[in-house]
């Protein structure tokens, strides 16, 4: 008879089919698919994530509620007993079987594939408290009975409509719990929040939908509360990492992966926090504390207004009589303009990568309190060539100011050098 399957075990499987899968594209497609140690924190928080929630549906679907209680709530013990502690070893081995998979193998990994299946580990741990909430909500939701034949609705006024989702939101408000690298690269942390972010982002404006225009505020304030509540843990400012940035020779936050080969900073913001017996080895670089610290809480106060600008401009949008400004204060309301924007021949990355140039300077240029000043100011008063018909949108410069291509950085170069020999001809 053949052992019974719960949603871990199911899940660790999966894991280690991707596991192989995408090592399979890295060593037989090298030359398009270099190796990424970000992705599966990507991969385990989002795809694999929905899948996950996909599947405790699909599981009970076919199943009589007494089947489906069963399965849940063995299901749900089971994330007590088949922790990451418990179970790395038979990850290990559960990945090293499915690599070799039809051909029978012995249980002698290599160290390679060891130390590759530890990686892919590590980041399943980071996160398996994310499975375990969703687990223990789809029993709690089977027993209200909002699991059956459909998925989970509530009734309202004698409608059908769908409950609001707050797991991105929760997802996103968790990795807020430390404001310094807790066992985490502080490049995994930059790049797992803009992930995180779209998913949040996405949430909200599904729950917008299914919400009254009445009660859309109360919920948006209620996520902007939370997040507000973190902003006093966010100590670092652009003034700390550009002396960073300037003792390590790199021109820009954004420029630190260019050059990465020959980067200091690129290695130390790409390792996890070191342990305490790694600080006392002869080539130990004493900044590693301080730059891991900084940066991280520089990431960690910038994922916390971004999220809360758009959670205004959400606001500002549903409730135009009452819009905030980009730190949350009541705002004026806009006059109507009656000049014309400024039709500029170059895209909107260029754009954005001037005012962030500008923005940059110091000292200060321009006297702003946030951001998504400059990103407003932009959108209400330029236009490009591609945008002539739907105007620039104020969160695609936002983000620009933080996602820079090189080759638009690069554009500027040219055109900077010869600014700079006209200006030194007046």
């Amino acid at each position: 008879m053949d052992k019974e399957i719960f949603l871990v075990e199911e899940l660790e499987n999966r894991l280690a089919i991707e596991a192989v899968q995408y090592m399979h594209k890295v060593d037989e497609l090298w030359e398009t698919n270099k190796f990424e140690p970000t992705y599966f924190d990507t991969y385990i928080t989002g795809p694999l994530y929905g899948e996950f929630i996909q599947a405790i549906y699909d599981r009970i679907k076919p199943l009589n509620s007494h089947e489906a209680n069963r399965f849940l709530t063995l299901s749900v013990a089971q994330f007590k007993t088949h922790t990451p502690e418990r179970r790395e070893k038979d990850f290990i081995l559960n990945y090293w079987h499915t690599k070799w998979y039809p051909n029978a193998m012995d249980d002698n990994v290599s160290e390679h594939d060891e130390k590759y299946a530890k990686h892919v580990w590590r980041h399943y741990t980071n996160h398996f408290h994310l499975y375990k909430d969703a687990a223990e909500k789809g029993l709690e939701d089977f027993k209200a009975g909002l699991l059956g034949s459909q998925p989970a609705q509530v009734k309202t006024n004698g409608t059908m409509t769908e409950p609001l989702k707050y797991e991105a939101f929760n997802h996103y408000l968790n990795q807020f719990k430390y404001n310094y690298p807790y066992r985490t690269a502080v490049f995994d942390f930059k790049f797992s929040m803009r992930d995180y972010l779209d998913y949040f982002k996405t949430e909200i404006l599904d729950n917008i939908i299914i919400l009254n225009k009445d009660d859309r505020k109360a919920y948006l304030n209620k996520l902007k509360y939370e997040l507000e509540n973190k902003k006093q843990y966010a100590y670092t400012t652009q003034e700390t990492i550009d002396e960073w940035l300037a003792k390590y020779n790199v021109e820009s936050e954004e420029a630190i992966r260019a050059g990465k080969k020959d980067n200091e900073l690129y290695t130390i913001l790409t390792s996890e926090p070191p342990e305490f017996e790694d600080e006392f080895a002869e080539n130990f670089n004493r900044d590693t504390h301080g730059i891991q610290t900084d940066f991280y809480n520089y990431y960690y106060g910038f994922y916390l207004d971004t999220a809360i600008a758009f959670i205004i401009e959400q606001i500002n949008e549903h409730n135009p009589l009452q819009s905030l400004s980009s730190n949350g204060s009541q705002a004026q309301q806009p006059v109507q303009a009656t000049t014309p924007k400024l039709k500029v021949n170059i895209t909107v990355p260029q754009l954005a990568y001037l005012f962030k140039m500008l923005n940059d300077v110091k000292p200060e240029i321009f006297d702003i309190e946030a951001k998504t000043e400059l990103s407003n100011f932009i959108a209400a008063n330029f236009i490009t060539k591609a945008t002539e018909k739907e105007g620039i949108k104020p969160k695609s410069v936002y983000n620009l100011f933080s996602d820079t291509d090189k080759k638009v950085a690069n554009y500027w170069v040219d055109i900077l050098k010869k600014m700079l020999e006209d200006a030194r001809k007046v």
